[in-house]
Order: C-alpha cells, then structure tokens, then sequence
C-alpha cells in the first residue's frame, strides 16, 4: 500500500538569509539548522531565501521575505501551511506542532511583547502618516517574526507586496525617519485593515526581547547557572539586544553579541557535548 504520508503536501518553515558580503550574519545558520532539526520530527520542510528577489536599498530582506508564496510556486513545491520565520530564532526540539494551531483561513502570529514605548511610536507613527489614524491597540500589535498562513493567503500578500512597490519611495522614506519598524507596522495595519482573520497565538511560540525580559542577564551573581531562558517558551526570538557592550551583563563576554547567543542557544540545545566544551574554553577566555 503507498505511503499516503509521504505523498501529502508538507509545511513549509520559510526563512531569509540572504548573503550581504561583510554583511552577512553566519549564525543565522545555527536557526536554520534548528528549524531542519525541528522540521525532520514533524513532517515539515524548510525553505531558505538565500538571494535577493530586489536590491536590498530599494526592498528590505524583510519586505522580501513575503515573496514566500511566489518562491514555493516558482520552485514546484506543493505545501499545506507556511511558517514565515525570522532567522534570528532557535526553536526547541520539543516544541509542538504549532501547524496544527490554526484554521486555514486564519493567519497565527504572536502579540510583540518588548518595548512598549517602541511599539507606540510604531503604531502612532504608521497609524498617522499612512492610515488615518486608524486605531490599533498595542496589546494587539504583532511581531512579524513568527507567522503561519496558508494558500488562502496568498491574495492578500500579493495586495502587500503591490502596496509596497506603490508606496516603496515613501515607505523607504519613512523608514529612516521613524526608526522603527519595516514591514512590521504596515503588515499590522494592512491585513486588519483588508479584513484578515487574524489569530493571536500563546507567547511561547515568539518569546521576543529576552534581553529586555532579563533572560539574558546571566551574569548576575545571584542567579543560577541553569539555561531557565528555555524554559520560557518553545521559540527563541534573539532581537532587540543592544550592541553598547557597557549597557550590557552578558554571561562569559557575549554581552550584546546576539550571534553568540543564537550560537549558544542552539549549541545547548542541539548540541550539549559541545556546548559543554565551548563554555569551558568561554569562561578560559573570560580568565
């Protein structure tokens, strides 16, 4: 008898790495390589958008990333549901099957819990200059990080993507004038504003600002040695980790290295052998 397992369409976990010379950030290959790992236990694939659809001056890799569906089509991959996902987190082994939380007209994601005085400049800023002050409550603002749709989406990201190449002189514009958000802000405002289901999933599938949410903060000389950092949720979002190095009580000089804490993240995760061995030559180094 055929295997009807093997003959269904998968998910599809997509993510973007696209190469910038000098730019380019390695550890993004620790997450993908999570996300493999993941994927291999629940009948899941992944997608990486390794080159750039558009110059990246004129079209950000997070505006790119929405180019998603065009990518499986153009590539002959048949799918159920996608998972679009920053390259800046490290999922758990054990996370559960987080496809199985939506309908398919339902479009999952996660409410961005960080810096609520970010997040209201972003909603005041896009809210005022692009959508007529539409209201939008910050405790409904998602991080785009960690997104699952399916193909009854994939008409709604193509009106994105044409608003974007409509607006893109001023979104670019704006941009660098708001330091806040890219495509985040709009996204928020547009699939709400089109009339999409939007379903706010548990924050443990997108646990964001860990070093605001003092996960990071291992140094401290009153805490354990433990990782509780992982007992905080089941997909790790390393973003907003501030880059001033004397700001910043990081564990063993990683301070504001959000690299060497994907790396470690996956390393404790994926790998605890090594991990054992990479701490012990971390904390020679420290010495």
């Amino acid at each position: 008898m055929k295997d009807t397992l093997n003959t269904m369409p998968k998910n599809i976990i997509f993510l973007v790495n696209i190469q910038l010379g000098e730019r380019a950030k390695p550890e993004f290959e620790y997450s993908i390589n999570s996300w493999k790992h993941w994927a291999s236990n629940n009948n899941a694939e992944v997608f990486v958008l390794s080159e750039a659809i558009h110059d990246i001056d004129y079209m950000k890799p997070n505006w790119q990333k929405w180019y998603v569906f065009d990518l499986l089509e153009e590539s002959k991959i048949d799918y159920n549901k996608v998972l679009v996902v920053d390259a800046d987190t490290i999922v758990h082994p054990d996370c559960p099957n987080f496809f199985d939380l939506t309908e398919d007209n339902e479009l999952g994601c996660v409410v961005n819990e960080g810096c609520y005085e970010w997040v209201a400049r972003d909603i005041n800023n896009w809210s005022t200059n692009y959508f007529d002050n539409m209201h939008l409550p910050q405790w409904e603002y998602f991080n785009s990080g960690f997104m699952l749709l399916s193909k009854k989406h994939k008409p709604v990201i193509k009106k994105l993507l044409d608003w974007y190449h409509k607006n893109a002189d001023n979104i670019n514009k704006s941009q660098k004038e708001f330091l806040t958000s890219t495509e985040q802000g709009p996204l928020n405002f547009l699939l709400r504003k089109w009339g999409v289901d939007i379903k706010l999933l548990p924050s443990c599938y997108n646990t964001q600002d860990l070093f605001r949410k003092s996960a990071l903060n291992r140094g401290h000389k009153l805490w354990s040695n433990d990782m509780l950092l992982f007992k905080a949720g089941w997909v790790y979002h390393f973003n907003a980790i501030p880059h001033i190095e004397d700001q910043v009580r990081g564990h063993y000089g990683h301070k504001g290295d959000t690299g060497a804490w994907i790396k470690l993240a996956y390393l404790f995760l994926y790998e605890p052998e090594y991990y054992k061995q990479y701490m012990i030559e971390q904390k020679a180094n420290k010495l």
